[in-house]
């Protein structure tokens, strides 16, 4: 019984190995490719809370196996072109949407 627990140890210590061996071969082949931490997301802190927003006055290109989009970040730290008034003017009516990279178009023109 112990030399069969003794070889299951050791089995699994070599796959252990070899899945930490090939995560080293994929990284070195495709670190172009790989973006592990985005440059062009940071965290914003609101008292309690921490979210993870896009970087205000940036420029990046978002790549996926489906196409590559141009982002335009402005400063308030939205997908637009253009930068808005805090103040809403009057007669403006302003909606708050919430979500996920669905939300944000990653995979759409920023039009």
């Amino acid at each position: 019984m112990k030399s069969g627990l003794d070889s299951l140890l050791s089995g699994g210590g070599v796959f252990l190995l070899m899945l930490l061996f090939a995560e080293f071969v994929v990284r070195i082949m495709y670190k172009d490719d790989i973006v592990m931490f985005p440059r062009y997301a940071m965290a914003a802190h609101y008292d309690d809370y921490t979210i993870h927003r896009l970087r205000p006055n940036s420029e990046f290109y978002y790549h996926s196996i489906d196409s590559s989009r141009l982002f335009h970040i402005n400063a308030q730290g939205f997908r637009n072109d253009r930068d808005f008034a805090y103040t809403k003017p009057p007669g403006t009516l302003r909606v708050a949407i919430i979500g996920d990279s669905h939300t944000q178009g990653y995979e759409v023109h920023q039009r």
